[in-house]
């Protein structure tokens, strides 16, 4: 087996962390611009996405499809039955008593038919703002600063940390205090992406920095429910200094043959969740636009070793996880595993303890029950002059089944 150690980034890892919502009025709109002057809101902000999106027979909020009919409620407190789109425009168009909001609770069905029923406007709103964007993916740069589509990142495993600063394709800038503010803006400005870097909290409580879109992907794949691109017997989480050549082939869950022609259809897939297992042949392209075709796993490997910072992951997690991350890495460092570096840091029962060398270690081993101990990533490696990161308990597994077969 090949073992790639050069950056031991861009793992999988399982467990999901979902980040918290406030409930407070999402019609408060933060801006950076001081020029920048919002229409007055009264109407939830909501309604105004909704005008863009809509269907036949539903609403559709993003995501989020409200089927007809649904029931508004007015400035006076009247409650208007809207059975079609017709409907709803005649509604919002009423000044003498405009709508101002849906009547509660009001049931959405996502892309996969699920139906859930949101209680008041930030449950909808938050389901709105955790839309994966459709658009924008291919829009590597505005006016020189790197950008990212924006929206909540509940249904990954990161925390945003606020304040964010996003811009428009034409310029305008914003900034957004809490999820709330976000939720505003996603309503109100069209085509609205974060200004990077961006700060986010990873599933480990570490603050980390995205600067591009690469970085945001090596983030995203490491969320359990984003599983990155997989061959005929491995899975790759980097691609390096590769990008796909459009169209492409992969095949989902159920075997079905999907062309993913550009960088929008390939977020909406993996970002959803869904399994794409790469189709050969396919075409790799470099940062140089020099195109490398490769039929088989092995192409694959061999093209992805030339430019590093990617890591292939063959086969299953198996049992050796069930032991304690800490006793995986100290028993199996050294040789082609890599070295430690100290100082790093263990918790034990709420005890933080600094570990400079193996006495350290030994020590706190002695002291403490093994199942409680736990590493305070990140950990630090190296291997024959190179260093890599680990971030979590299972990049430690993946390392240690690597080197030790």
């Amino acid at each position: 087996m090949k073992i790639f150690f050069k950056f031991l980034t861009c793992l999988l890892l399982t467990g999901m962390l979902f980040v918290s919502c406030d409930e407070q009025n999402i019609d408060q709109i933060v801006t950076e611009d001081p020029d920048f002057q919002p229409d007055e809101v009264v109407a939830n902000n909501l309604l105004n996405a909704m005008l863009f999106n809509n269907t036949s027979s539903a609403m559709d909020l993003g995501c989020v499809a409200i089927s007809f009919p649904f029931d508004m409620t007015t400035a006076s407190g009247a409650t208007v039955t809207v059975n079609s789109e017709e409907d709803f425009l005649t509604a919002i168009s009423d000044t003498a008593d405009p709508v101002v909001d849906f009547v509660y609770p009001v049931t959405g069905t996502d892309a996969d038919g699920v139906s859930t029923q949101y209680s008041n406007s930030t449950d909808l709103g938050v389901a709105f703002g955790s839309c994966i964007p459709d658009s924008g993916w291919d829009d590597a740069e505005v006016g020189g600063s790197n950008i990212l589509p924006a929206f909540l990142f509940n249904e990954l495993c990161l925390d945003l940390v606020y304040p964010v600063n996003l811009e428009d394709l034409a310029g305008g800038t914003y900034v957004a205090n809490d999820d709330a503010e976000l939720i505003n803006l996603l309503a109100t400005v069209d085509a609205l992406f974060f200004s990077l870097p961006l700060s986010v909290v990873d599933e480990g409580g570490n603050v980390v920095t995205i600067t591009d879109e690469e970085g945001f992907y090596t983030l995203a794949y490491n969320c359990s429910d984003v599983t990155p691109p997989s061959g005929e017997d491995l899975s790759v989480t980097g691609f390096g200094c590769f990008s796909f050549v459009y169209p492409y082939s992969v095949l989902d869950a159920q075997g079905n043959v999907i062309t993913i022609n550009d960088d929008n259809e390939y977020a909406n897939l993996i970002l959803s969740g869904d399994v794409i297992i790469l189709q050969y042949p396919l075409s790799l392209e470099d940062e140089d636009g020099n195109v490398t075709v490769v039929n088989d796993d092995q192409d694959l490997i061999d093209a992805l070793n030339t430019c590093g910072g990617f890591f292939i992951y063959y086969g299953p997690i198996d049992e050796l996880c069930d032991a304690p991350a800490h006793e995986l890495l100290m028993e199996a460092q050294g040789g082609l595993c890599g070295d430690v570096v100290y100082p790093f840091q263990l918790t034990a029962g709420g005890t933080t303890i600094d570990v400079n060398d193996i006495n350290d270690y030994n020590a706190a081993v002695a002291s403490y029950p093994t199942d409680v101990i736990e590493l305070v990533y990140p950990i630090e490696l190296t291997y024959e002059g190179d260093t890599g990161t680990l971030n979590n308990d299972i990049e430690v597994c993946i390392l240690v089944q690597a080197c030790t077969e």
